[in-house]
């Protein structure tokens, strides 16, 4: 099964830039909209990423202003599928990290996760100046742009 980072966010319409967010639990509900809307999750996912980062703390944030909410395939994803949120402010999370961008994602089967995605996210989002750049971003064609300039798929094995 593949997974492009790219495509995946072009299928889905799924580039939400400068949303404004309360707390964390809204932003997750923001980043995860576009996937809920393209039926690539159900809202049990969403409740279940909330759940346990309520429960264990959020444990994907992966860099300094970066958090790429997700949970379990089997706890309502229906698609492998990525969606992409800049926030006009940051917000806290539980151990007052600040996050100004997110990366909703789902997998239908662990090894997408793993192999697929994971490797992906790390590419992409490895120089912090390219997270700067997308926080910065004014539209879906830019952060495209920004993206396209990267090998992503260089640790996909």
């Amino acid at each position: 099964m593949q997974l492009d980072f790219l495509e995946s966010l072009l299928t889905n319409n799924s580039i939400l830039l400068h949303q404004t967010a309360t707390n964390w639990e809204t932003a997750v509900q923001i980043v995860f909209k576009p996937l809920l809307a393209t039926k690539a999750i159900s809202e049990e996912y969403i409740d279940n990423v909330i759940k346990k980062t309520k429960t264990l703390g959020p444990y994907y944030i992966i860099a300094p202003k970066l958090a790429m909410p997700h949970t379990r395939p089997e706890e309502g994803a229906l698609k492998n599928a990525f969606s992409l949120v800049s926030l006009t402010e940051p917000v806290l999370f539980a151990d007052n990290q600040p996050v100004s961008l997110l990366i909703g994602f789902c997998a239908v089967d662990a090894e997408t996760h793993l192999s697929l995605a994971l490797p992906q996210i790390v590419a992409i989002f490895e120089n912090p100046v390219v997270i700067e750049q997308i926080i910065q971003a004014n539209s879906s064609t830019e952060v495209m742009n920004i993206i396209k300039k990267i090998n992503y798929m260089k640790y996909v094995k």
